[in-house]
C-alpha cells in the first residue's frame, strides 16, 4: 500500500438533500437520506435477545417510539427472521417495519422502514363514526359488502376503524419529513361497484390520506378434467350426495371452486357438480364457459403444489389456509382479482378477455395473496408495480412448474382476445406489450393512473426476472450494454421468493430491491456465485445498479422533478447539464482528478419550474472508490 499519493482519482454524488443516496455494490450499511440504516450486515457480534435495544440504538429512537415484534420463522438456512412493527406512544405507525435476521443467537442483519415522527398528539378530535362517514363518502360505492350476505363467507365484517400514524411517504427524504398524521384505517370492501382497500382518514381534519388497495386487479376422488385452456387434467373433487364437486381435502385445509352463476352475491353461489368425475367437454365447454371452472380449480391445485413443492410454503399464509375460487363472476366481466380472502374470476367479454381462469392467471392472482402475507408491497407507484411484477413472477414460475409447454414468459396469452395483442404482458419482451423494461425508459408510466402505473412499470421486474432466469444481452434505454447468464427459473425463483419473505418492506423500490436480491442470492448460492452474478447484471440490464464488479451508487430518484431539479455541476474539469425532462438522471460515472491538497469548488446550480424554495444540498464523496461514503 502506497503511503503518499501524487493525484486523487475522486468520483463523487450530488444530490438534492430531497434524494436517497447509497452504494449498492459490496455494501454493508444503506442509509437514508437522514443517515438512519435501511439495511445493515453486522461486524459485531449482538445477540439476539438484545434486539429491541439494538434497534433503539441504531435507529436513534426518540423515547415514545418503539418497535414491537410481531412474527417470527426460521428458514432453511438455519436463519430466524423477526418482524418489529414501529410504534410511537403506543400507536402503530403505518409502513414502519424492521426485519432482524439471526443465526445460533446472534443477529446478523436489519433491514426496513423507519419514519420520523415528531412530537404527535395521538389523542384525536374527529369521532370514529365521522371518520367512518369520510371514509364512505371517499369511496362512494353503491353497496358494501357489509351488508350483503356473503361477508361471512370471507370472515368479513364492518369495519369499525383503528386508530394509526399514517407517515409522511416521501420516502424518508428531507423534505416535509415531520408531516405523519394521525389517523384511522378502516377496511372498506364495496361490492357495487367491486373494491376493497384500506382507507386512512385524517383523525383531527378528517382529510382522506391514502387508499392502500386489497383488491388487485387477475372425501377425496380423482376425477379428469377437459380444462378449457390446459387440455385434459387429474383434479381432485369430493364425492357428495351421490355426485362430485369441486372440493378436495388434501391440500391444506382444502381447495373449494363455486358458481356464481353471473351474480355477484357470493352467498348464493352453488357448487358444480358431475354424476361420475368425468368433467367431459361435452358436458361443461358449453356457452355459460362452465369448463373455465375446471382451469380454476386444477389451477389452484397445482399453485398449491408449486408453493409447498418449491418453497415449502402450505398455502399463501404457509399456515394452510383455504384456497376458494368463484367463478362466472358478474356478466362478461373482464377481471380476475384476489379480494383479500377470496379468488374470483369473470368470464370476459370476448371482446378483450375470454374466461379469466388460466393457469397463469390463477398464479398471479393467489401471488398477491402471498404478497400480502410476506412483503406485503404498497399498491401503488414502484411500490405497487413490484406487487404486479412479483405476482406475474409466480404466475410464469407456476406455468413453467405445471405446464412446461406453455408460453412460460407471456401472461395471459390463453385469455387474450385484444386484435394486435398475444398476451395482457410479455416478461422476455415487455416493450411488446406496451411496458418499459427499462427503468423510466420507454413506456415507463408518470402519471398517478392505475396506481401510479402498477400494471405498466411492472415490466421491469418481469424483464429482470426472464433475464435471471434464461439470460440476455443488449443494450437498454439508457444506451448501457449488458450481458446476463441464466441461471434458470428455479434459482430465480428462490431468489424472487427470499426477497419478499425475508427483506422487502411494504414501502421498498426498485433500488431496496436490487439490493435485497443480490442480498438474497449471497445468501443462497454464495458470494461472488454465479447466481450473484445474474442478479447484478440483470439488474444493471433493466436500469438499475452497475454491473458486477463495477462501483456503483444509487439509482438517483427525485420526488418533486415537476418543481425543481439540479441543471448544472461544475467540479474542476467537469461541467454537466441536465434537465427535468425524463426526470432526474445518474451521473455517478462521471470523474475528475484532483490533486491532494488544493481546494476546489464545487458549483450547484438549481433550477426551479415555478416557486423558489430555499433548498439544501449534499456532497456525497467515496475517498476510496469502494461503493460507500462512510471513508475516513
Amino acid at each position: 500500500m502506497h503511503l503518499i499519493y501524487k493525484r486523487l482519482m475522486l468520483l463523487f454524488v450530488v444530490s438534492a438533500l430531497s434524494l436517497s443516496s447509497y452504494a449498492q455494490n459490496g455494501q454493508t450499511r444503506i442509509t437514508n437520506a437522514h443517515n438512519v440504516p435501511k439495511f445493515e450486515i453486522l461486524q459485531e457480534s449482538r445477540s439476539v435477545g438484545e434486539a429491541q435495544t439494538f434497534l433503539r440504538q441504531k435507529l436513534n429512537l426518540a423515547p415514545a417510539a418503539k418497535y414491537v415484534p410481531i412474527k417470527q420463522h426460521t428458514d432453511e438456512l438455519g436463519f430466524t427472521h423477526t418482524k418489529y412493527k414501529q410504534t410511537y406512544k403506543g400507536v402503530d405507525v403505518v409502513f414502519g417495519t424492521y426485519k432482524v435476521h439471526s443465526q445460533n443467537g446472534l443477529i446478523k442483519s436489519f433491514n426496513g422502514e423507519y419514519f420520523q415522527v415528531d412530537d404527535l398528539d395521538v389523542n384525536p378530535t374527529l369521532s370514529k363514526d365521522a371518520a367512518f362517514a369520510k371514509a364512505i363518502q371517499h369511496v362512494g360505492a353503491n353497496e358494501y359488502m357489509w351488508d350483503n350476505p356473503s361477508a361471512s363467507l370471507m370472515d368479513y365484517s364492518k369495519p369499525s376503524g383503528e386508530l394509526v400514524i399514517f407517515p409522511n411517504l416521501s420516502k424518508n427524504t428531507a423534505k416535509d419529513q415531520s408531516a405523519a398524521r394521525l389517523a384511522y384505517r378502516f377496511d372498506i370492501y364495496a361490492s357495487k361497484p367491486v373494491s376493497r382497500a384500506m382507507i386512512y382518514i385524517d383523525a383531527q381534519t378528517g382529510d382522506f390520506l391514502y387508499a392502500d388497495n386489497i383488491i388487485h386487479h387477475v372425501a377425496p376422488a380423482n376425477g379428469t378434467a377437459a380444462t378449457r385452456y390446459s387440455g385434459s387434467k387429474t383434479i381432485q373433487t369430493d364425492s357428495y350426495s351421490g355426485s362430485y364437486r369441486l372440493r378436495e381435502y388434501t391440500r391444506g385445509n382444502g381447495i373449494e371452486t363455486y358458481d356464481m352463476n353471473t351474480g355477484t352475491n357470493y352467498s348464493n353461489a352453488v357448487d358444480f357438480t358431475d354424476n361420475n368425475n368425468d368433467w367431459t367437454a361435452a358436458e361443461f365447454d358449453n356457452s355459460a364457459k362452465d369448463n373455465a371452472a375446471l382451469d380454476a380449480h386444477w389451477g389452484a391445485e397445482m399453485t398449491y403444489d408449486y408453493w409447498i413443492t418449491k418453497h415449502n410454503r402450505n398455502s399463501f399464509d404457509d399456515n394452510g389456509a383455504k384456497i376458494k375460487s368463484y367463478v362466472h363472476y358478474d356478466v362478461a366481466y373482464d377481471n380476475a382479482y384476489w379480494n383479500g380472502s377470496v379468488m374470483t374470476y369473470g368470464d370476459g367479454s370476448g371482446t378483450y378477455f375470454d374466461a379469466l381462469t388460466s393457469l397463469d392467471v390463477a398464479g398471479h392472482e393467489i401471488g398477491h395473496a402471498v404478497m400480502s402475507y410476506t412483503a406485503d408491497l404498497t399498491y401503488s407507484y414502484e411500490s405497487g408495480a413490484m406487487n404486479e411484477g412479483f405476482s406475474d413472477i409466480w404466475g410464469a414460475s407456476i406455468e413453467y412448474f405445471a405446464a412446461p409447454n406453455k408460453q412460460t414468459w407471456l401472461i395471459g396469452e390463453d385469455i387474450e382476445r385484444r386484435a394486435g395483442h398475444a398476451a395482457l404482458r410479455s416478461m422476455s419482451d415487455p416493450k411488446s406489450e406496451g411496458q418499459p423494461d427499462t427503468y423510466q425508459g420507454t413506456n415507463w408510466a408518470t402519471g398517478s393512473s392505475d396506481n401510479g402505473g402498477v400494471h405498466t412499470n411492472s415490466g421491469v421486474l418481469n424483464y429482470w426476472y426472464y433475464l435471471v432466469s434464461v439470460g440476455g444481452s443488449g443494450t437498454n434505454d439508457n444506451g448501457d450494454t449488458y450481458s446476463v447468464t441464466g441461471i434458470g427459473i428455479d434459482d430465480a425463483a428462490k431468489i424472487a421468493y427470499r426477497m419478499i419473505s425475508v427483506y422487502m418492506t411494504s414501502s421498498s423500490q426498485y433500488a431496496d430491491a436490487r439490493t435485497f436480491g443480490i442480498q438474497s442470492a449471497v445468501d443462497l448460492f454464495g458470494a461472488g456465485s454465479a447466481a450473484e452474478i445474474a442478479v447484478t447484471n440483470a439488474w444493471h440490464a433493466v436500469g438499475i445498479g452497475g454491473a458486477y464488479g463495477q462501483t456503483s451508487y444509487c439509482s438517483s430518484k427525485g420526488n418533486s422533478v415537476s418543481d425543481e431539479y439540479i441543471g448544472r455541476v461544475q467540479l474542476n474539469t467537469i461541467d454537466n447539464t441536465s434537465g427535468a425532462t425524463n426526470g432526474y438522471s445518474d451521473y455517478t460515472s462521471i470523474s475528475t482528478d484532483l490533486t491532494i491538497g488544493n481546494g476546489y469548488t464545487i458549483t450547484i446550480t438549481p433550477h426551479w419550474t415555478g416557486t423558489v424554495y430555499s433548498e439544501g444540498y449534499s456532497v456525497w464523496i467515496d475517498y476510496n472508490n469502494d461503493g460507500d461514503f462512510s471513508d475516513a
